[in-house]
């Protein structure tokens, strides 16, 4: 076979590489579908719950709800305060775990969630910040309805909850800040509106109140820093106008639950104007439960209400830190704080036995809302749900679709793209990303059978080459364009955040000065020309050849701001 014909049959057969890995993935869930169904509440053949009337799903949930609150000791209750909520047997209530994380996928980084078996993993989509850069709503919907199937499928098989802390919509005000990856940037209108729009894909539009999974909108409010200049997160004390908190930080808070009726918002650790997020009455009843009528719960970050008291000393006892959150409207504690002082301060007068209700009343009105007391999943609206419906080739279609569609060409000097087929034969990978898995994921991400790399996904023959000379690349890459890979990585020397000198920044300014000095043309992407870190987790390494090497054409819309070191390095013939 001539050389040329061998190259376009590999090119062809490594593109259908992704369909095999999925179709694999579809056969390993169709033979585990025969595993236990998980046990649930409110069994039809257990006869000491049967006729118990927060049993019964055709009431009005308000009635159930109090019907349940009323038939539980103070230390029941008190036990149900907490993300590890505890089971009560002698009702039928089995313990639930109320942390899963979905920002771009079901994850596994909460412990309601865990892969195996019939689900060993699930659709990754890219990371928020690049799919907010396609500004198309409608597809942010999509990939909350396809994040909300594979959840419910996993919840069907005993393997994941149905409360969700997802999305994180906070304001994306410095780049330096390393969970920005998470949001959808800077711009509050579009955070919002990203805010709506997925979770109403999550949750559903079920008949009346009823919701397919619950979202959370995080983390409320003006937190953007985990550690700078000696602060961190814990002790960060956000000092805030009333006009910035109004126009800026609240407006994607607002947008998610008055527009997608989210059933849940998470505060934040940070203070705001000297008051811990979490024992603010203000920002928690009178603004999300009072102006904007959140219907659902309001969860603390992890250990928040340990934090206000063991590192800000908001209180002096943690049985007033206890009663200060429950009383300023905190609903549910991820972490055992609550579990742990709640009793006390009810002993000490603190806080009373109906602040307790009231905490409940909004968690178990959600977990009634998804039909955890309504006897078999399976019997309900979506109990049809299970491996089959898990990582399916139009899920991850759609996800390599979002990675299009979020992809920013923000420089194409000279045509340079797309590369022809017929006068660039060869592409020379170079750098640390060339074949990293977990970070061109992302973080809060899940499990993924196969995880298809930049080298894998665009590479067909290939060198490695180390200790190069400036003789050995006019020889090995003459006639080559160079698409150029940096670290998106801090690590090593000039790691400061202040004023960052990142692995890429060095690839640009040293090793691809002596690639110019061979007489090669350059091709690098944006992660070396702007060190703007995009991820495009499974599929999206698979597009990014796409890009460079066909017609298709990537989204039009830019991405968030430059960084400040944009112009570091004198520009060259590069594109």
């Amino acid at each position: 076979m001539p050389r040329n014909n061998k190259r376009a049959t590999l090119l062809r057969l490594s593109s259908r590489l992704p369909l095999f890995f999925f179709f694999f993935f579809f056969l390993v869930s169709h033979f585990h579908q025969s595993e236990a169904r998980p046990p649930f509440a409110c069994n039809p053949g257990n006869g000491l719950t049967r006729g118990l009337r927060f049993c019964l799903a055709n009431l009005p949930i308000h009635v159930r709800v109090r019907d349940l609150i009323g038939r539980l000791s103070l230390q029941e209750k008190i036990r149900l305060l907490v993300n590890n909520a505890a089971a009560v047997p002698r009702l039928g209530i089995g313990g639930y775990e109320w942390w899963s994380e979905a920002l771009h996928g079901v994850s596994n980084a909460g412990p309601g969630t865990r892969f195996g078996g019939a689900f060993p993993g699930a659709t990754s989509f890219p990371q928020v910040i690049t799919t907010a850069a396609s500004f198309n709503a409608s597809l942010w919907e999509e990939i909350g309805r396809v994040v909300s199937d594979e959840a419910r499928a996993m919840y069907n098989g005993g393997m994941a909850g149905l409360t969700y802390w997802s999305p994180n919509v906070n304001i994306f005000r410095d780049p330096r800040w390393g969970r920005g990856q998470e949001t959808p940037g800077e711009d509050p209108v579009l955070a919002g509106r990203y805010a709506a729009s997925y979770v109403r894909g999550l949750q559903g539009d079920g008949p009346g109140n009823r919701l397919k999974v619950a979202a959370c909108c995080k983390h409320y409010t003006a937190y953007d820093l985990d550690n700078w200049n000696g602060v961190d997160r814990y002790h960060f004390n956000a000092k805030v106008s009333k006009q910035d908190l109004e126009d800026t930080y609240d407006v994607p808070f607002k947008a998610c639950v008055v527009e997608g009726k989210v059933a849940s918002v998470m505060c934040s650790y940070n203070q705001v104007n000297g008051v811990p997020s979490c024992a603010d009455p203000n920002l928690l009843k009178n603004t999300i439960r009072g102006q904007w009528r959140l219907n659902g719960y309001i969860v603390s970050d992890c250990d928040s209400v340990g934090v206000l008291y063991d590192s800000q000393h908001y209180t002096t006892t943690p049985e007033g830190a206890a009663a200060a959150t429950i009383r300023a409207g905190l609903d549910l504690d991820c972490g055992p704080f609550l579990a742990v002082h709640t009793e006390g301060a009810v002993r000490q007068g603190k806080l009373a036995v109906a602040d307790v209700d009231a905490a409940l009343a909004n968690t178990i009105t959600v977990q009634m809302r998804l039909g955890m007391f309504d006897g078999e999943p399976w019997a309900q609206p979506y109990g049809h749900l299970g491996p089959r419906d898990v990582c399916t080739p139009a899920h991850q279609q759609l996800a390599l679709e979002a990675a299009r569609q979020g992809i920013v060409l923000l420089q194409n000097r000279h045509g340079s793209l797309p590369l022809s087929t017929s006068r660039h034969r060869t592409v020379a990978v170079i750098g640390p990303n060339s074949d990293v898995t977990q970070t061109m994921i992302g973080n809060y991400a899940g499990t993924w059978p196969v995880v298809i790399h930049p080298m894998n996904g665009s590479i067909y023959e290939a060198w490695i080459i180390t200790n190069f000379s400036l003789p050995n690349l006019q020889v090995w890459l003459a006639g080559t364009r160079v698409l150029c890979k940096g670290s998106g990585c801090m690590h090593g020397p000039s790691t400061s955040p202040d004023a960052p000198t990142w692995p890429a920044l060095q690839i640009r300014c040293s090793v691809l000065q002596r690639l110019r000095l061979a007489g090669l043309t350059l091709l690098c992407s944006s992660s070396v020309l702007t060190n703007r870190s995009r991820p495009s987790p499974g599929t999206g390494e698979v597009y990014y050849y796409r890009v460079t090497s066909r017609s298709s054409c990537p989204g039009s819309q830019r991405p968030p701001r430059d960084p400040p070191w944009w112009s570091s390095c004198p520009e060259g013939p590069s594109t």
